[in-house]
């Protein structure tokens, strides 16, 4: 009959040795260890309770391999955890909004926006950055998507700056005074800032004229005491700035 102090021995003994084949296995990667604040064994939407990030919907095996690059994962876990730890329903939505929208964004995949809570931001970014004008029309509220439409054309519009008139005959008030303001860029006479389409653009639309004008004018002339001419404070600072010695 084997005493009771042989069994626990042999008990310590056999979990001396799991332990060993444990260690070795994981040692030659035959088993996967979990490494928080890293991506564990599964790629899957799991509790967040193991450090494990909540993918959206679509994601493809390939699109999580992105998001799984480490720097970029601890990135999002952090972002998720700050999300979890509002108590304010509403801001706590908003957060996790914003993480979806970053791995729509951080994988590049505009057929993913449709998964998410900010669709219509979603649409917006990818038609700015892809400077694609029919993406816009998947945006839902009308006035966000007018607005899409307008940046994408704004990007693609270029005028030549040496005359107010291709500037008049525009009606989008945007586009109309990324015109002005081509023309305003290369203007060495304060005097076409009485202009009056340009003292329509705004409250201040003169006085941004007048300081852009000042500026180009200190810096081709190379002449810092211009730029006590100029209005606006951090157009005037600049102005200095580019006059101060360099260390």
């Amino acid at each position: 009959m084997i005493s009771r102090k042989k069994i626990i021995l042999l008990t310590f003994i056999g979990l001396i040795l799991v332990s060993g084949l444990i260690w070795f296995l994981t040692f030659k990667k035959i088993i996967k260890p979990f490494i928080p604040g890293l991506p564990g064994i599964d790629s899957g939407t799991v509790s967040t309770a193991t450090n494990v990030l909540n993918y959206i919907d679509g994601l493809t095996i390939a699109d999580k391999k992105i998001l799984e690059v480490a720097e970029t994962y601890v990135i999002f876990l952090k972002m998720q955890k700050t999300c979890e730890s509002y108590q304010d329903v509403l801001r706590q939505k908003e957060c996790f909004g914003n993480l979806e929208l970053n791995q729509v964004t951080t994988v590049k995949k505009v057929d993913l926006c449709q998964y998410i809570q900010k669709k219509d931001d979603c649409y917006r970014y990818f038609a700015s950055i892809d400077k694609d004008r029919q993406i816009c029309d998947k945006i839902g509220a009308q006035e966000q998507r007018e607005s899409c439409q307008l940046s994408v054309d704004l990007t693609q519009v270029e005028f030549s700056g040496q005359s107010l008139d291709e500037c008049r005959s525009l009606t989008e008030a945007e586009i109309r005074n990324k015109c002005i303001f081509a023309f305003i860029g290369q203007q060495d006479d304060i005097k076409v800032c009485e202009d009056p389409l340009i003292v329509a653009v705004g409250s201040d639309g003169q006085t941004r004229c007048q300081d852009s004008i000042w500026y180009r004018q200190a810096i081709v002339d190379k002449d810092k005491s211009i730029c006590e001419k100029i209005v606006a404070p951090a157009i005037r600072n600049n102005c200095q700035i580019f006059f101060a010695p360099q260390a």
